[in-house]
C-alpha cells in the first residue's frame, strides 16, 4: 500500500492488501511451524529457542505438524482469489522458504539470499494485489537492505559464537568476511534507493530522503559493528529511538511527497 500511495483512497486495495496480509500471517505461521519441527533438538540445546512451545515439549509434534498444513493449505487457497501474479508470488515465497529449511540454511551467503528474496516476494504481492507495478530500483533496493540486515545478524550471531551454540553455517563465515559484506550491501542499498528517488519522477523531492536512509543504515551498522547489538533487529526497532527517529522521519516525508505530489525542478 505504501508504495502506491496513491491508491490510499481506493477501499479495495484496503480489502485486498488486509486479505494478503492474512494470507502472508497463515503463511508465514506455518512455515515457522515445520521449521520448529525441523530444529526441536538443536533448539533445545539453545539458551532462547529451548523455550518454543515445540522443543519443550509442550506442543506434540503431530499436533503442530497438522496445524501447520492447515494453515499452510488455507494460505495458498486464498492466494488463489488474489491473481495469477500474486498467487505465484505467494508460492514462490513459500517454495523458498521450504528449501531454505531443508537446505539454503546450510550454504554460507545462499542463505542469506535466500531469506533477502523472501522479502522480494512480498513486496512484489504486496505491490500487484492493489495493482500498481513495482520499480526495478525498489526491487534492487529491498533485496540489498534485507541482505544487509541478515548479514549484520550473522555479524552478531558470529560474535556470540563463545555464549552458545550457534547455527552450523556459520563455520563458513568470519569476522573480516562479514564486515566486508556488509559494507558493500550497505552502499549498494543507498546506491540503489538514491536511483529509485531518481527514477521515480524526474522532479520528485524524495531526493531529499536520502540523508534519512544514509543516516538509518550507517547508524545500524554502528550498532552492528560497535557495539553488536545485531542479533536481533526487532529488538532496535523497537528499544533504539534514533532509529525509530529516523524510520519515522522517513515514513512522514515520503507519504507527504507522494500524498501532495510535492516536486521541484532541478534541470
Amino acid at each position: 500500500m505504501f508504495f502506491g500511495i496513491r491508491g490510499l483512497e481506493n477501499l479495495n486495495a484496503w480489502v485486498l492488501s488486509t486479505f494478503l496480509f492474512i494470507v502472508f500471517c497463515g503463511l508465514s505461521s506455518s512455515l515457522y511451524v515445520l521449521n520448529d519441527i525441523i530444529d526441536r533438538e538443536k533448539d533445545r540445546a539453545h539458551p532462547k529457542k529451548q523455550f518454543r512451545p515445540i522443543a519443550r515439549g509442550a506442543v506434540p509434534v503431530p499436533n503442530a505438524l497438522g496445524l501447520g498444513i492447515v494453515l499452510f493449505g488455507l494460505s495458498i487457497w486464498g492466494a488463489c482469489y488474489l491473481g495469477s501474479v500474486v498467487f505465484w508470488a505467494v508460492l514462490l515465497y513459500a517454495l523458498n522458504n521450504i528449501l531454505y529449511t531443508f537446505w539454503l540454511k546450510h550454504w554460507a551467503i545462499v542463505d542469506c539470499m535466500s531469506i533477502a528474496f523472501g522479502f522480494i516476494f512480498r513486496l512484489l504481492a504486496g505491490i500487484y494485489v492493489i495493482g500498481q507495478f513495482p520499480t526495478a530500483w525498489i526491487l534492487v533496493c529491498t533485496f540489498f537492505l534485507a541482505l544487509f540486515l541478515v548479514f549484520a545478524k550473522r555479524y552478531s550471531e558470529l560474535c556470540n559464537t563463545k555464549k552458545f551454540d550457534q547455527r552450523p553455517v556459520l563455520d563458513y563465515y568470519s569476522m573480516p568476511f562479514l564486515r566486508s559484506l556488509l559494507n558493500g550491501t550497505a552502499n549498494m542499498a543507498i546506491i540503489s534507493y538514491a536511483l529509485f528517488t531518481i527514477e521515480s519522477d524526474k522532479s520528485s523531492l524524495l531526493i531529499i530522503t536520502i540523508p534519512i536512509v544514509f543516516f538509518a543504515i550507517a547508524h545500524y551498522k554502528r550498532l552492528v559493528m560497535v557495539l553488536e547489538k545485531g542479533e536481533e533487529p526487532e529488538v532496535i526497532l523497537m528499544k533504539d529511538w534514533k532509529m525509530q527517529v529516523a524510520i519515522a522521519l522517513w515514513l512522514v516525508s515520503y507519504f507527504v511527497i507522494e500524498w501532495f505530489n510535492l516536486s521541484t525542478t532541478l534541470y
